[in-house]
């Protein structure tokens, strides 16, 4: 349509031009017939100018559509250019929005991520401190019951303790007893003369049992130390003064020791672990 405007205005003014050259020739041209020569002349002459006139129009036709087309090309590349920049706005307004709504879902994302930790953080700061909310409790419980067991437990060691010094104080009361009885009843038995006689029946077991050596003096007599244990064995015998040598002092252990076990005392009282008596065979 751009094009179309020009070519028809240019026909629409040579169409005018033509009828204007008409009009002149024919306001210009005598009342009296003029010869056939001059009219040829002057039509050939105007129909030149015309043609003059003709080319320059058409020149200046083609000059306009020129100038119209280039216009056209121009605007058209402004168009063109405009679009491209359009569309270059166009997307990057939407890279802009993209970016943006990127933006926001990440910094959703970021929010919800961090909403949710801290509801993870909160619930396990609850759950450490409700377990150590019940570690407290059973500490409390437990150290109440170890309180309760020490209490049991000294009470129980204070009760054993005053237990075992009364029967120690019953056994101590018993034994003193029991020694007093012995003393009482050993100082009845030597002063019934049971003791010495008890002695004199090991002396004479011992004698009897003595193989004299030849080394025995007539006079010979030696202080004779036994050691026994209940039920009259002998367990240690030593010789203590004595006049023999020690062929006597040997052969005095040897009787003691085949003398095992030695006679009970006729009274258990009279019992004792130690024994002295003088060997003095006759």
């Amino acid at each position: 349509m751009g094009r179309t405007l020009p070519w028809f205005y240019s026909i629409v003014l040579h169409a005018l031009l033509i009828v204007l050259l008409s009009v002149s020739f024919r306001l210009r041209a005598p009342a009296t017939p003029a010869s056939p020569a001059v009219a040829v002349q002057a039509t050939v002459v105007d129909e030149a100018r015309i043609q003059k006139e003709l080319a320059s129009l058409e020149a200046s036709d083609r000059k306009r559509a020129d100038a119209a087309r280039r216009e056209e090309e121009r605007l058209a590349a402004l168009e063109r250019q405009r679009k491209t920049q359009e569309e270059e706005a166009v997307r990057t307004r939407e890279q802009v929005r993209k970016q943006a709504e990127e933006r926001e879902a990440q910094r959703q994302a970021e929010e919800a991520a961090a909403s949710k930790r801290q509801e993870e953080l909160e619930v396990q700061q609850r759950a450490e401190q409700e377990r150590l909310a019940k570690l407290a409790e059973e500490r409390k419980k437990e150290e109440a019951r170890l309180a309760a067991v020490a209490k049991e437990r000294a009470e129980a060691e204070a009760r054993a303790k005053r237990e075992a010094e009364e029967r120690a104080q019953r056994e101590t009361e018993a034994q003193l007893r029991a020694d007093l009885a012995r003393e009482e009843d050993r100082r009845q038995a030597e002063q019934s003369g049971k003791l010495g006689q008890w002695i004199e029946v090991i002396r004479q077991k011992v004698e009897r049992n003595w193989v004299e050596p030849a080394s025995a003096a007539g006079d010979l007599s030696c202080d004779v130390h036994v050691t026994q244990i209940p039920g009259g064995e002998v367990v240690d015998v030593r010789v203590g003064s004595c006049n023999g040598d020690a062929a006597v002092v040997r052969s005095i252990q040897a009787a003691v020791m085949k003398s095992s076990p030695l006679p009970p005392p006729p009274d258990p009282s009279l019992f004792e672990r130690e024994l002295t008596f003088q060997f003095k065979p006759e």
